[in-house]
């Protein structure tokens, strides 16, 4: 739920887009409460934690990306590009699990990420199959968005 956070904040730098000053201080507030919910004072906190919030500065760059193509690119163009980026992507984490799979009950994130594969019924195969369809409809939609609108508007929506 960060990300909105992050495309607002840097489609100023990086789009040079009008930010007022209710988004600006949203997203302060925004990041503030991350950093309540880190609790990184405290023993509990560890650095894995991070990992989704790294993930939603990474994700963030997509609508700015998209943004950026805006008259140079086909809307179908850039639906593809992502969902090719994403598959690549998926693939690779695939291979390095399979490759490298976790060995032991030490508790590490390696051993929840990497867990050994296992075989995939009809079902599973036509929900991978639902949920890529979908996934390809919805990013379709969104680069449509936000190639018709300021990104730090449609960010939070």
């Amino acid at each position: 739920m960060t990300a909105p956070l992050f495309v607002t904040a840097l489609s100023v730098p990086l789009l040079g887009e009008r930010v007022g000053l209710h988004r600006w201080c949203a997203v302060v507030i925004g990041f503030i409460a991350v950093v309540v919910m880190f609790n990184p004072g405290s023993g509990l906190f560890q650095p894995i934690a991070m990992l989704p919030l790294v993930s939603a500065l990474f994700y963030s760059f997509i609508p700015i990306i998209t943004r950026q193509f805006n008259a140079q690119e086909n809307t179908l163009t850039i639906a593809f590009y992502t969902v090719s980026s994403y598959a690549v992507l998926c693939v690779v984490l695939s291979v390095l699990v399979h490759v490298f799979p976790a060995s032991g009950n030490d508790g590490s994130v390696w051993e929840i990420v990497a867990q050994p594969w296992k075989d995939i019924s009809a079902r599973g195969w036509f929900l991978v199959l639902l949920s890529s369809v979908m996934f390809t409809a919805g990013l379709l939609c969104i680069t449509i968005a936000y190639r018709s609108s300021q990104v730090s508007l449609l960010a939070p929506v």
